[in-house]
Order: C-alpha cells, then sequence, then structure tokens
C-alpha cells in the first residue's frame, strides 16, 4: 500500500514541476485598459496618440479615436507588478503627460474572465501642437511587385489635398524611396515603404505600401489605380503586364461591397471600400501583384446599366459603355463607346462647359499624356529634359518625358518634340505600334506596302510603323474613298477609338 502511494505521489510531482517550470518561462500576459482622454478643460482630445510607460520604459502605444481607446496592451514582466503606470499622449512627436484616474499600477492580466479596467486620462494641451483632426492619406496602391533595377512611382492621396509628403523604407537594401516617392528595387526580397503626410494643424497620417522586389517577376500596371462608383454600376479594369501573355485572376477583399469577374469588370454592390487584388503568372516568372481600391460611394439603384466591359470581347465602341456626360457625344456617334470607355476610366476628360469636342485635333502633347496614362506610365520629371522645347514647367513635362523614356516618343533631328504641334495620323500609328512593345516595326515592315490609295503619300519612317498598325488592327482607313490620309491631323474621336484598340491587344 504504501508502494502504491509513493508512486502516485511521485506521479503528481512529476506532472507538477514541468508546468511549473514551464509556467515560469511563458512571459507575463500583457494588461489591457480602456477608457477616455480629455483636455484641462474636460473636453474629448480628438487625435493622438497614448503612449504607457513603466520605469521610463515604453510599455504600449495605441491612437486616440474621437478621444476614446480601447483594448489597450501594456506590457511589463515580474518586476513591474504593482508599479505605477505612467501616461503620455503624443500629438505630431511633442509628448505632455497625462494623470490616470483612478492611478494604475501593472498587474498582470488574465487568460479567462478577463474584465478590461476602465480609465480616464487627463492632459494639459496647452503643452500639445493645436491640432483639428488628422491627414487622411491612402496609397493608390499598397502592394506592388517590381523588377530589381527598375523603378515605381508611389501615387497617394491626402485630404487636405496640399499635404506635405515624406517617404521611408524599413528595408533600403531591396528598395529605397526618394523625396518624389519614386520607389527603385535593389535586391530581392519585400520591403515597407510608409508615407507620412503632414498639415500645419492637423496630425500626421500615415500609409504603408507592400513592395515585393524579385530578378524575374511579372510586372503590373493597372488603369485606373482606384475607383469610385455608385452601387450597382460597373468597371472595367485596363491590365498591361511586362512581359505580356500572362494569366490574371482577380479576387476582392470584400464581396459585399464590390465584386470582380475574371475579365476584371468590378461591379459595386454596397456602400463601403474594398481592394481588388490582380495577379499574373506566367511559366518561368514570379507571380506579379498589384491592387486598386474601390470605393462605393451610394446605394444607387441596384441596376449595372451598360457599363464599361459589359462585352469586353466586342470591338470598342460596339457595345456602349452608358452616358458618357459629354454635351456634344450622343450615343449614335461613331465613337461613342471608345469615348465613353476612355472617359469612365480617367484617360481622358471633358471641357467645363460640358462638352468633349469630339472632331477637334489632338496635339502631340496631348496625345501622348492619354496615351501615357492609358498604359500605365508614371510620371518621369527628370532635372534635364529631354528635348529643347519640353522644358520642366510645361504640364505634359513629365508624361512626354516618361514616354520617351519608356520609347514610345521620339524628337527629331534638332532635339524638339513639337508638343504643341497638331499629332498626325502617322505619327499616332508610329506611337501605338511601340506601345505594343514594337519598337523597331519602323525599320522591319519599312518595305511593305498598305492597300490604301494613298499609299505612297506615307513618309518612309512612319511606313512600317503603319503597316503593323493596320495588320494589328489599331488603325484603318476612310471607307469613303479608301485613303489612310497620313499627314492628316488626329481628331480627338479618333485618338480615343486608336487608344481603346490598343487596350484590347496588350
Amino acid at each position: 500500500m504504501k508502494r502504491k502511494t509513493l508512486i502516485v505521489l511521485t506521479l503528481i510531482l512529476a506532472l507538477i514541476f514541468p508546468m511549473t517550470a514551464l509556467a515560469e518561462d511563458m512571459p507575463p500576459i500583457p494588461s489591457i485598459y480602456k477608457g477616455t482622454v480629455v483636455d484641462q478643460d474636460g473636453k474629448a482630445v480628438s487625435a493622438g496618440t497614448i503612449n504607457a510607460y513603466t520605469k521610463d520604459t515604453l510599455r504600449g502605444s495605441i491612437d486616440l479615436k474621437d478621444g476614446k481607446f480601447s483594448k489597450f496592451l501594456v506590457t511589463g514582466d515580474v518586476d513591474t507588478i504593482n508599479i505605477p503606470v505612467a501616461f503620455t499622449i503624443e500629438i505630431n512627436g511633442v509628448e505632455a503627460d497625462a494623470t490616470a484616474d483612478p492611478e494604475v499600477k501593472w498587474q498582470e492580466g488574465k487568460i479567462s474572465g478577463l474584465d478590461i479596467p476602465e480609465i480616464k486620462l487627463t492632459v494639459d494641451t496647452s503643452k500639445l501642437p493645436d491640432v483639428s483632426g488628422q491627414v487622411s492619406v491612402e496609397a493608390a496602391n499598397d502592394n506592388f511587385t517590381v523588377k530589381v533595377g527598375n523603378t515605381r512611382q508611389i501615387r497617394v492621396t491626402t485630404t487636405p489635398d496640399n499635404a506635405a509628403l515624406s517617404y521611408q523604407s524599413d528595408k533600403t537594401g531591396v528598395a529605397t524611396v526618394n523625396s518624389s516617392g519614386v520607389v527603385t528595387a535593389k535586391g530581392e526580397g519585400t520591403a515597407v515603404i510608409t508615407v507620412t503626410a503632414s498639415s500645419s494643424g492637423m496630425l500626421d497620417g500615415k500609409a504603408t505600401i507592400r513592395v515585393r522586389v524579385s530578378e524575374n517577376p511579372i510586372e503590373i500596371t493597372v488603369t485606373p489605380e482606384s475607383v469610385k462608383l455608385d452601387a450597382g454600376k460597373t468597371q472595367q479594369l485596363s491590365v498591361t503586364t511586362d512581359p505580356t501573355g500572362t494569366t490574371k485572376s482577380y479576387k476582392s477583399s470584400d464581396t459585399k461591397v464590390a465584386t470582380v469577374n475574371s475579365s476584371g469588370i468590378i461591379t459595386a454592390v454596397a456602400q463601403g471600400t474594398a481592394t481588388i487584388t490582380i495577379t499574373a503568372a506566367k511559366d518561368n516568372y514570379e507571380d506579379g501583384e498589384d491592387t486598386v481600391k474601390v470605393t462605393v460611394t451610394s446605394a444607387g439603384s441596384g441596376s449595372t446599366g451598360n457599363n464599361p466591359g459589359t462585352n469586353p470581347g466586342t470591338t470598342p465602341g460596339t457595345n456602349p459603355p452608358g452616358p458618357t456626360s459629354f454635351s456634344d457625344v450622343p450615343q449614335n456617334h461613331w465613337a461613342y463607346g471608345n469615348i465613353a470607355l476612355l472617359a469612365k476610366s480617367g484617360i481622358v476628360g471633358g471641357y467645363v462647359d460640358g462638352t468633349f469636342q469630339p472632331a477637334k485635333n489632338v496635339t502631340r502633347a496631348e496625345f501622348t499624356k492619354m496615351l501615357a496614362i492609358a498604359v500605365g506610365l508614371a510620371e518621369e520629371k527628370p532635372a534635364q529634359p529631354k528635348f529643347s522645347d519640353v522644358p520642366g514647367t510645361l504640364w505634359s513635362y513629365g508624361f512626354i518625358e516618361a514616354a520617351a523614356k519608356a520609347g514610345l516618343v521620339t524628337g527629331d533631328a534638332a532635339g524638339t518634340f513639337r508638343p504643341n504641334d497638331n499629332i498626325t495620323r502617322q505619327e499616332m500609328a508610329a506611337i501605338l505600334v511601340r506601345a505594343m512593345g514594337k519598337i523597331d516595326a519602323g525599320t522591319t515592315n519599312a518595305s511593305l506596302a498598305t492597300a490604301f490609295t494613298d499609299d505612297k503619300s506615307i513618309a518612309p519612317w512612319a511606313r512600317g510603323f503603319v503597316v503593323s498598325a493596320v495588320q494589328d488592327g489599331l488603325v484603318g482607313g476612310y471607307s469613303v474613298d479608301n485613303t489612310f490620309r497620313p499627314a492628316q491631323n488626329a481628331t480627338r474621336a479618333e485618338s480615343c477609338a486608336m487608344i481603346a484598340r490598343l487596350l484590347e491587344k496588350i
């Protein structure tokens, strides 16, 4: 009997001691607090960060929202038990002491039966910057892939829109970022870029962007970069990839707000925000990712109508995408569908009087900007302009430089671009073909001919490009006399038609 008792006691001790040792090895459970923050007059402090300290060691931080906070985790250790917790309120880098009522002494939290203590913090706000709220900052895309050596422009929107921006990378060996928000991919890995938006009299706002860098990734460009829709409306995403020929998939973070189909057509469901993630895959390449934020602004009528992309397989314009809102572009206009598609995608816009002026000629600068936006080129603003007649102060400078860097546009022998000259149909054909990646088409197809009656009027330098543009279905002739009219100025309507066709091809 004694032997059995001894065995039982031994087993009990064997179970107890390991559990005790395990408990000693476990870190203390953080305390959790909730409560309010008021100023010296008892008025709620609308914005700021609460910091908690014991023995001058920072133990936790939490942001205020409308003068309240909840589930504030404050860490500690065995030497912290029963030590008073000191609180401060921080606004734009300035801290002021806050008095807790009741006084807080740190106690280890409990796993079950958690009863969160509620406290009121009072702070003398005269020692803090006077803020009226927090700057709102949102990134157009918060997750993208870049090839080592390439660059990518970060685009953000802020409220107020004149907020000053600063950028910081957490891993400069993976990706650096300059003061203009241009990310340069340095080495394989993932870096997080933090964007800080500041405005006088307001609390700084922050946004983070995840940058994935690889030696052999698929890079994605999506147009538009962000979408705002009424519920029931749709939006077609235009996605281009480098390399081409990729398989694309789409996913919504919240299908109760917005859905997206396999063709990249977003449907707004209900008021709120959602993120569309676009993934591109191809053998022997690392998958590429990009994101588009969708904001559904109102409940809407629930009817999708006849919006962009409802029949994406057809030739642009054969399935009109819905009202354009331009008074001079009726639904029976030959380029109605193309104009509506590009307008709703943010590629083209109208005039203050509500017109589009489809028959108006397009300048070389205007067409270059339209195309740059359509194919997703970020503005480039080097200190030294490429063209002598395109100074940095010109409204289209960044787009012309970006298109030139990508090899889509060139200047003349004198080093000028002639931005204010009306673009000709053969010049437009050349730019479109280059946008399809056929940079040398002007040489390889220079000896070929078209079936147009004015074929001989095509300039020698443009012949190959025109032939390629016709073969690829980007441009056509005039049926009335089977002419191409290469030197004729192109109109705004013709520009929309050609760019819409390009977007179907790439």
